[in-house]
């Protein structure tokens, strides 16, 4: 909606008069003026990752349009003389159903998992300071054994 850019704007208006809060409304307008490119980045990163909790819904989403598609399936099954109803509806529908319904229930686990864990891991951690370290993955370096 149209009111959305302003509720935006008085997002960033908020966080520049409040952003260094000193106790003094001037001298912490002065503070963010003086740190104006680091207060405005940050803020666009929580707003960045407010877009990927989003991303989630979207995941979710997606799940329901799998779930629609995998029942419109087999209603289109259900055409035809009661005889080849009642055999598909024993045999060919439980099979599209628990296939259908299954994969998209582990995808969904599957998705929704591996999304929070990077938003929680790689995006928040770095407004606490974290920075994430390890070694270097070389599975074909040579390696060369000393004898003793």
């Amino acid at each position: 909606p149209n009111y959305s850019v302003y509720l935006i704007g008085g997002g960033f208006l908020l966080v520049f008069l409040f952003g260094y809060w000193t106790g003094n409304i001037f001298t912490s307008i002065l503070e963010s003026l003086k740190n104006f490119i680091s207060l405005f980045l940050g803020t666009v990163s929580v707003l960045a990752d407010i877009v990927s909790y989003i991303r989630l819904w979207a995941v979710g989403l997606a799940g329901v349009a799998i779930s629609q598609t995998v029942n419109g399936m087999g209603a289109g099954l259900f055409m035809g003389p009661f005889w080849l109803k009642l055999v598909l509806a024993l045999t060919a529908i439980p099979l599209l159903f628990g296939f259908g319904h299954g994969l998209n229930l582990i995808m969904s686990v599957l998705s929704v998992l591996v999304h929070g864990v990077r938003l929680n891991l790689l995006e928040f951690s770095s407004h606490l300071g974290m920075e994430w370290s390890g070694y270097k993955y070389d599975p074909f370096r040579v390696k060369i054994e000393e004898e003793s």
